[in-house]
Formats: C-alpha cells, structure tokens, sequence
C-alpha cells in the first residue's frame, strides 16, 4: 500500500515505507528512502528522525549518524536530560567504530557538565565502555561508578544492580558480588528483575568455583559448592561436580570426593563423564579398593573404546592388580607408567617374581627420574629395591653400592637400615672380602632396634 502511494506521488508515504521496512530488517532498502527523502524526515516525528539516527549509525555511516544527532541535540538546548542523551549518542557512534578515547571524550564532557539523572547516564556510558575493554583495572573503575549508579537512587538504578553484579563475576570479585546479589530483593522487593536473579547466582557460583579451583584452593572450593552450588546451572553441575570431587580427593575427603564423581557421571557430558570415571577410579585407587577400580574401569572402556583417557585408565587397572598382589598381571601390563611411582611399582612387582634383570632397569629409570625432580622421598626404596634385585643376581658390588646410597638417604627406618646392613656384610662374605665384613657387622650390631629373626646367623 505505502509502495503504491509513493509511486502515486505521496511523498509522505516514503516515509511510512521506510519505517515498515525497518521494522521487517530490511534496513538497506530504508536507508535508501531516507536518504533519497532527507526533507521529509527533517520535518518528521522525533521517533522517526532517531530511528534514522540508529540506522546510519548501525550501518556503519557514522559522519551521518553524528550529524544527525547533533541535529537533534540542538532541537532541546534547555532540556538537560534529553540533550545529555542525544550527546551520548554521539559518543556511542564513536564507540561502535572502535574509536574509544574519542567515544571516552564525549562521555566524560557530557558528565563534568551534568547534575542528576543526565550524570547518571553519562557515568554508566562510561562504566560500560571501561568494562568493555577487558582490562582488569579498567574493570575496576567501571565497578566503582557502576556502584554509585547502582547505590543513588536514580532511574536506571535498579538495572544497573545487574551491570555491578556482572561486572564483579567478570572480575573475580565474588565476595562482594554475592552480597549485592542477596541486596537487590531487599532493595527491589516488587522487581520483575528478580527472575534473572537465579541465572546470576548461578553464574557467580560457576566461575567462583572455577577461580578456587585454579588456584589450588580445595578447600575454598568445597566450601562454596555446599554453601551455593545448588545455584549452578544444570547444564554446568557436572563440571562443577568434577572440581569439588577432584578437590576432595587432593584433600584426602575419599568418601566425599566419591560421591561427588559419581553425581557428575550421572548429570555431566561425555567428556566429564569420562575424567569424572577417572577421578573417581583415583579415589578407589586411594581407598585400596581394587575390586571397584577394575569394575568401573572396565565398565569405562567397554563403553569408551576410542577414549582419549585410555592411558589414564589403563595405569588405574595397573595399580589395582599391584594392589591385589597379582604381580604377574602388573608385570604383563602395557600401561604407560608417567610417573616414578609407578616405575617402582613395576620394579617391585618384577623383582617379587623373580625377574631381577627386568626389575634393575625400571628400578634404575625411577631411580633417574627420582634424581631429576629431586623426589628424596622415594629414593630409599628405589636403591633399596635395586640392590636387592642386584643381590638376587649375584652381583654383589653393584648390590653392596646401592646398599649403601640407600643408607646415605635420610628416612631410612632401623629396620630398613638393618637389613642393608645385613645384605651389605653378606655380599663382601661373597666377594670374600672379611676386612670390609667386619665393621659392617660392628655397625649392624649397634642398632637399637628388633631387626628380626633373620640376623641371628650374622651373629
């Protein structure tokens, strides 16, 4: 109908043309009737000659848009508040072609010279540009004057709660953020803002909990899923399962840690579904449990054939038949063994078979790698381990050299002393060398410990 009225002549029609056509996206063929009709909207509704405002400002025609704006800005000198928001409008246009200092320029020129509601708005044109660029500083200030904002009373107080609330998740201020979100229904008991109140907490719960748990604090994290992670979004409960039980096991909390896997296995996707099995087979592991470690491990890649986790879960169903005691399962494992503790679960394993010459090279390797990270706490049983396997193979001044670098390690219980001691004085009754024998017997002899029945015959 407009289209034919303005090819019958009525110019006023264009403009109703280009309004329906805005209002149905099809903003290039409006922005062309405004232009090809700028007499028109010079005189038309204020609603009209913004919307032509925004349009050229949207696409990307900012000479255009500021000058239309300025336009109107000049139509109401005396009017404070709608010429601050004309102004800023300006600023906006600088803003949306990346010109921040200048869009920052017109913002702060528009607040100096504003009292009230018009310093209110100019202040959170300012606090949105500071907490567009994040930078954590920048951030910062925009709390602060969204704070103000937020606390004065103004119109847009209300909604500016939401902008401080998100503004302070984004910047990890998460004490002080979810005291402002159990102010706002004190403040605004009637609000119809309160709906959005839920989606918040459960925002600032999520990324709290994240925060706590990059940062090492278990604790931390634990505290804050019982306190508030009923707030997590569903489609995030099972990440945040996983990290608190993760955090109960590093803090040794094993029943806990297990029920927490086992909520995020049941709610969580696959790929927390798949590190959760693993985690709580960890915590089986910890618990020497290694019936359930091996049904659930199973049970994992009978399901998750292809799983990127395959190592992790193999090295779980190493550590449960060491743990069993079956020595020859652990010795034909395959599994990846990453760390020195399980090299020297190999070895041990090996050597209890009696397959001393595979047993020295992993006890060597884990002996190597113990060196490199400097791990004093697992070097005794390393040395140990080797010297004996050493011992078993008749070579006893390699045995009687480990022996004696266990016994130059701190930690080394009587017990344990005793019977390096022990194997020493017998591996030189091998070599026949008696002049070493002796003062090993003598050393052997002072220890203030019931070193067991096997030390009778050295007496």
């Amino acid at each position: 109908l407009f289209k034919s009225l303005m090819e019958s002549g009525s110019k006023d029609s264009a403009l109703w043309l280009a309004n329906t056509c805005l209002i149905k996206g099809e903003s290039d063929y409006a922005i062309r009737l405004y232009k090809e009709n700028r007499g028109l909207v010079e005189g038309a509704y204020l609603i009209t000659q913004m919307s032509v405002a925004d349009m050229y400002a949207l696409n990307g025609e900012f000479e255009s848009a500021r000058a239309a704006y300025t336009a109107l800005k000049a139509r109401f000198p005396k009017d404070e508040f709608i010429e601050a928001f004309f102004a800023l409008k300006i600023g906006d246009t600088y803003l949306l072609e990346e010109k921040f200092e200048e869009a920052e320029s017109v913002y702060m020129k528009t607040k100096a010279r504003s009292i009230g509601e018009p310093w209110a708005m100019a202040s959170l044109a300012i606090a949105d540009l500071y907490n567009l660029s994040g930078e954590m500083e920048m951030i910062d200030k925009a709390i602060r004057l969204y704070g103000i904002v937020a606390g004065g009373g103004y119109l847009g107080s209300e909604i500016t709660y939401f902008s401080l609330i998100s503004a302070g998740i984004k910047a990890g201020r998460f004490i002080d953020t979810v005291e402002h979100l159990k102010k706002f229904p004190q403040m605004y008991p009637t609000s119809p803002l309160r709906i959005d109140l839920p989606r918040l907490y459960g925002s600032l719960v999520y990324r709290w909990i994240d925060a706590l748990y990059k940062d090492g604090d278990y604790q931390g994290v634990l505290n804050k899923h019982y306190e508030y992670g009923v707030n997590v979004p569903f489609g995030k409960k099972g990440e945040t399962n996983l990290k608190s039980g993760r955090a109960a096991l590093a803090l040794g909390l094993y029943s806990e840690a297990a029920g927490l896997l086992d909520a995020a296995i049941k709610v969580g996707g696959e790929t927390v579904i798949q590190e959760s099995s693993i985690s709580l087979g960890r915590v089986y592991i910890a618990q020497s449990d290694p019936g359930a470690v091996e049904r659930l491990i199973k049970s994992f890649l009978a399901k998750y054939p292809k799983t990127r986790l395959r190592e992790d879960a193999e090295r779980l169903l190493f550590e449960a038949a060491f743990i069993k005691g079956d020595f020859n399962a652990v010795a034909a494992s395959k599994a990846v063994l990453d760390t020195p503790a399980l090299l020297l679960k190999k070895a041990s394993a090996l050597r209890r078979i009696e397959r001393h010459r595979e047993a020295v090279e992993f006890y060597k390797e884990a002996a190597a790698d113990l060196r490199a990270v400097g791990n004093a706490e697992l070097m005794p049983e390393a040395y140990s381990g080797l010297a004996d396997s050493y011992f078993s193979l008749a070579r006893y001044n390699e045995a009687i050299g480990a022996y004696k670098s266990a016994l130059a390690l701190d930690g080394l219980s009587d017990q344990d002393r005793s019977w390096a001691l022990y194997r020493i004085a017998m591996g030189y009754g091998k070599l026949n060398v008696n002049g070493e024998k002796e003062p090993v017997l003598k050393e052997l002899g002072g220890i203030n410990s019931d070193i067991g029945g096997w030390s009778g015959p050295v007496f």
